[in-house]
């Protein structure tokens, strides 16, 4: 009997949940912190005992706050219901940016828990915000809730948005930094997305068209892009990094490419169809020159991933590395630091700052369709620089005199192939002038500086 039972709930599960079924977010509640209404600010203004009004456009707490929602006049603050901050924010650390413009939102000043109540496990919890000053903050810790969080996550003045997931039914809460300001937050559940899939969008022509741009020759790829629903509309972007819709140009017409790139697209038609996977495909331009007269393709540096570890403060290290330009265009990556990986989920960037003392090994690895393709251990900049000893040429004579050499311009370049960039520096004698005087000077050498000197 209990095998006929665990038959007929797999039978069900199957039914109620097809395979591969699309699913899309439901918003269950939100709050924008971005407006709030005239009967918000009228009870704001009535309410001196408790808020204060200030120059920049803020109400201001003027006593500690007790934990439980938000009122004014009396009132619960239907902006910010349902949200229950931590207590015991000081006067003057809990605002309510009104009139501020795009920088309205809730600002917290001190590190407190915001908690909401009565949310069901699998439920998404997405939460906009932005530090209130120059430093970089965000969410530090979460309770009942998974996702990516802490120190690697946090920003300066850009809009930071997280993604967390309800882990089981009951309360949930999210801790900031420092000082932030909360934009907006939301709760979403998915369901399932009955809407008919529109059909993927395809490159119907690709044509090669040659001309010449001030003297040079120069190739182009003339793309067309089709869809087999004729009423949809068509979204591209040559950018092959960030989300597509973040770069996006509604497709009208054939479009001119001139250099190498990873054409994306998809097709939409309102809000009755979903929209159609994205396109991503690679295009390679060739380059010609007038004096060969034939095409060249474009060849970039063998560069390695470069990561460093500079350290900005006694126990802070900002780490970063590169991103390549052969990189495939879902590159992800991981940190491990002593052999512990750092985030939760892979990476979209290619920086993070790390506070942690005694740091012996740090190491990216990256990745691609979901499996590691390398990985690279980073140097440590343990005073912010790299200190690379010069070999001065000797000095010389000449017509003019004695000369020495003095340093000048550089650049970096992989000179020798391995990977890793060398310093290229100019020397220059110090009776040096310019070619529109006559007489002479010594001559100009040029130097190449592995980094290690």
């Amino acid at each position: 009997m209990k095998k006929l039972s665990c038959l007929l709930l797999m039978l069900v599960c199957l039914v109620a949940m097809p395979l591969g079924a699309q699913t899309t977010n439901k918003v269950i509640k939100s709050w924008n912190l971005l407006t709030f209404s005239d009967e918000t600010v009228k009870n704001l203004e009535a309410d001196t005992e408790h808020w204060e009004y200030n120059s920049k456009g803020r109400y201001a707490n003027t006593q500690p706050n007790d934990g439980e929602e938000l009122k004014a006049n009396g009132v619960v603050i239907k902006e910010t219901a349902g949200l229950f901050i931590g207590a015991g924010m000081e006067a003057g650390t809990l605002l309510l940016r009104h009139a501020m413009g795009d920088n309205n939102g809730l600002q917290m000043q001190r590190n407190r828990p915001i908690r909401i109540d009565g949310l069901l496990a699998g439920q998404s919890v997405i939460i906009k915000m932005i530090s209130s000053s120059k430093d970089s903050h965000g969410i530090s810790e979460v309770s009942n809730l998974e996702g990516e969080v802490g120190e690697s996550t946090y920003k300066a003045q850009n809009i930071n948005t997280y993604s967390l997931r309800v882990v089981a039914d009951g309360s949930i809460s999210f801790t900031n930094s420092g000082g932030v300001v909360y934009k907006e937050i939301s709760i979403n559940e998915a369901v399932a997305d009955e809407r008919p899939q529109l059909p993927k969008v395809r490159i119907s022509q690709v044509q090669e068209v040659d001309t010449v741009i001030n003297g040079m020759d120069k190739t182009f790829k003339r793309i067309s892009l089709a869809c087999d629903d004729p009423q949809a509309t068509i979204y591209f972007t040559t950018t092959s990094f960030g989300n597509i819709k973040d770069y996006q140009q509604v497709y009208k017409e054939a479009f001119l490419v001139e250099r190498n790139c990873y054409l994306r697209a998809y097709a939409t038609r309102g809000s009755q169809y979903r929209d159609s996977e994205i396109l991503q495909e690679y295009i390679e331009v060739s380059l010609s020159f007038p004096s060969e007269g034939k095409p060249w393709v474009l060849d970039p540096e063998k560069l390695d991933r470069g990561a460093i570890a500079t350290e900005i403060s006694t126990d802070t290290y900002l780490i970063s590395w590169r991103w390549l330009v052969d990189d495939p265009i879902d590159v992800c990556f991981n940190i491990y630091v002593d052999g512990e990986k750092l985030n939760p989920s892979p990476l979209r960037k290619t920086n993070v700052s790390y506070r942690k003392e005694g740091i012996e090994k740090i190491e990216i690895e990256a990745i691609s369709d979901g499996q590691a393709f390398e990985r690279s251990e980073a140097i440590f900049l343990k005073n912010a620089h790299l200190e690379i000893p010069l070999n001065r040429p000797a000095s010389g004579s000449n017509e003019s005199g004695d000369y020495e050499y003095i340093p000048g311009d550089c650049m970096a370049a992989d000179v020798d192939g391995d990977g890793q960039y060398e310093i290229v520096m100019k020397w220059d004698p110090d009776n040096q002038q310019d070619n529109s005087i006559g007489g002479y000077t010594g001559n100009v050498l040029i130097d190449a500086y592995e980094l290690d000197g």
